[in-house]
């Protein structure tokens, strides 16, 4: 008909592994208050925010430093308006100024778990503040450069977080030998440590992350941190792999394909080693169907798959359920 135009979404013939965004917020001499900025290294960061010595500069320097590819750099003076200025950036790695910090880190973890992201943390007297997570590691003691100015530890680890994700994958724990702090010295330990991630100096060697839990409580199903961002990692790609079933009609068609593109996308990672299993059925498993959803969700629109990955091992499954909405 003149005027009238279908335009029809093909379904993607898989799902792309989300992409980790990083972001640091702190106080800066210049450049644009509470937007966040990109900053792929130190030049990027000096041309915008500029090149005299503060914490946040020696921030981004240690984070560079360790391997860091791009970030996000947010010039704030408060915690709240700075998340709200992230609220859309899809952060999934979150570096906060300790003295911005300290006092809010109940509201930084809750906001942390709306955005499926990960907050590092340090203290250098070995507590973890009240409110703090899951989705929050703590690191201690403090970290200094070769000029001995002190560095926030939760950036140098970012860093070495970042590098891991790229060399080894997501799922391996950013701890143990291969987690080296390249270009620090680490303080004393502090006294007490319990829950804590410590970064550890053995035989005059250079510091090593020792240590990759989250600030959970023992017994917590995500006390790893590694478990949890691979978790959260899962979610995030599925989710928006799957954000073409807004445009299909509800049945089992609908069904079958969401399966297949999910089953294909958790085989490729066994595949690589992020899931435990000697058979993919030891794995993984994916649903889709009656028995996911119930008459109401699909006269609503509501796809609900549900997932299970094996990330420790064979039999112990970690059950996720992502919706979708589709036509009515």
């Amino acid at each position: 008909m003149p005027g009238h135009y279908i335009e029809e979404i093909a379904a993607p013939l898989r799902i792309e592994p989300a992409v980790s965004q990083v972001a640091f917020v702190g106080r800066a001499r210049r450049g644009p208050r509470l937007q966040p900025i990109q900053v792929r290294g130190l030049s990027d960061f000096d041309a915008t925010f500029g090149s005299a010595d503060t914490p946040l500069r020696r921030a981004v320097a240690a984070y560079v430093g360790q391997g860091g590819d791009a970030l996000l750099v947010v010039r704030a003076t408060d915690v709240g308006p700075a998340l709200e200025a992230l609220a859309e950036a899809a952060v999934t790695l979150l570096v906060i100024a300790p003295q911005l910090l300290r006092g809010h880190e109940a509201d930084v973890h809750a906001w942390c778990l709306a955005h499926r992201c990960v907050l590092l943390s340090h203290h250098a007297a070995g507590t973890i503040a009240p409110g703090l997570g899951e989705n929050a590691a703590v690191y201690a003691p403090g970290l200094r450069d070769p000029d001995g100015r002190p560095v926030w530890t939760s950036a140098a680890v970012a860093g070495v977080v970042r590098r891991t994700d790229l060399s080894r994958g997501i799922w391996k724990a950013p701890s143990g030998p291969d987690a080296t702090v390249l270009g620090l010295t680490a303080d004393p330990p502090p006294p007490q440590h319990s829950r804590l991630n410590l970064v550890r100096t053995f035989h005059a060697g250079p510091p090593i992350i020792w240590g990759s839990r989250t600030a959970a409580p023992e017994g917590h199903d995500w006390k790893y941190l590694s478990l949890r961002r691979c978790h959260l990692w899962l979610l995030d790609s599925i989710t928006n792999g799957l954000r073409w079933t807004v445009f299909e009609p509800h049945g089992e068609h609908l069904w079958a394909r969401a399966r297949g593109l999910v089953e294909d996308f958790l085989d490729g990672l066994w595949r690589e080693g992020a899931l435990v299993g000697s058979r993919p059925d030891h794995a993984y498993f994916v649903r889709c169907d009656r028995t996911t959803m119930t008459q109401a969700d699909i006269d609503q629109g509501r796809l609900i798959v549900l997932i299970g990955v094996a990330f420790m091992k064979p039999g112990e499954f970690v059950v996720s359920r992502v919706t979708t909405q589709t036509l009515r």
